[in-house]
């Protein structure tokens, strides 16, 4: 494979699969030789239970790279693909797959240093400009001056405006200070994501430490959604802080799920 890059293939399935169309949300990821397949034009890939899929090369633009894909079952299939950094520290990770999905769809990025740090907190500025991605693409809102340490010149006023229109973030909760540089704690995740669920099953997590959730229908919702998970020994920890690696996590299956 060369070096650096990972090649993540989402599918869009024609010939013999009658035009049937995958979610990009549901896509197939193949460690993909780039540079070989241009010079080659085909290369055998076989993973690591020994099914062996038949890779070729078809073309290429600024965006994609488009490859035919024959499998052992001898289903043809047309895949763009969006060539990603690997990440140092992303390999091994529990949220690797959620991490390159999310960075080949363009909302969010890597570190200079080829690093995404997956479990560095995020900030509440961050999240907000991360999530206002996912769900409002125009981000056509007006500038609400709703919060003392939230400026017009800052790089994510447009974020915590538009997110305060739509209802996402409760100027109640925060006062006169929302505190943008600090980290964004599960349970105001919760918060934030709740008003853009919109099917909720029945059953979900009770958590072990529910009566210390401030709030508490969004935790439910969100749980129960499946969007938000616990932990092992059966708590939600809601004023821990959101890693880069969680919020990822959280907003791949909200896309999922929408």
């Amino acid at each position: 494979m060369i070096k650096g890059y990972l090649v993540l293939l989402f599918l869009l399935i024609v010939g013999l699969l009658n035009n049937n169309s995958v979610d990009a949300a549901e896509f197939q990821k193949l460690q993909v030789p780039l540079e070989k397949l241009r010079t080659d034009k085909i290369v055998h890939i076989q993973d690591k239970d020994g099914n062996v899929t038949k890779v070729t090369y078809v073309s290429e633009n600024e965006k994609e790279v488009v490859l035919n894909v024959l499998t052992d079952e001898s289903k043809v299939i047309t895949i763009s693909k969006l060539a990603v950094k690997i990440f140092k520290d992303v390999p091994g990770h529990w949220a690797e797959n959620d991490i390159y999905k999310l960075t080949a769809m363009g909302y969010i990025a890597g570190f200079p240093d080829d690093t995404f740090r997956p479990d560095k907190e995020i900030t509440r500025a961050e999240f907000a400009a991360l999530f206002l991605r996912i769900v409002d693409q125009e981000k056509s809102a007006i500038f609400m001056p709703a919060f003392s340490d939230v400026k017009k010149e800052e790089w994510f006023s447009t974020s915590i405006s538009a997110l305060l229109q739509r209802g996402n973030i409760k100027k109640g909760d925060y006062g006169a200070y929302l505190q943008p540089n600090e980290p964004i704690t599960r349970e105001e995740v919760a918060r934030w994501i709740a008003p853009e669920i919109k099917k909720v099953s029945e059953s979900g997590n009770d958590f072990k430490d529910f009566g210390k959730i401030q709030y508490q229908e969004e935790v439910k919702i969100a749980s129960k959604a499946g969007l938000i998970k616990g932990f092992v020994d059966g708590t939600f920890r809601p004023t821990n802080y959101t890693t880069r690696a969680e919020a990822t996590a959280i907003l791949v299956r909200l896309l999922a799920l929408n």
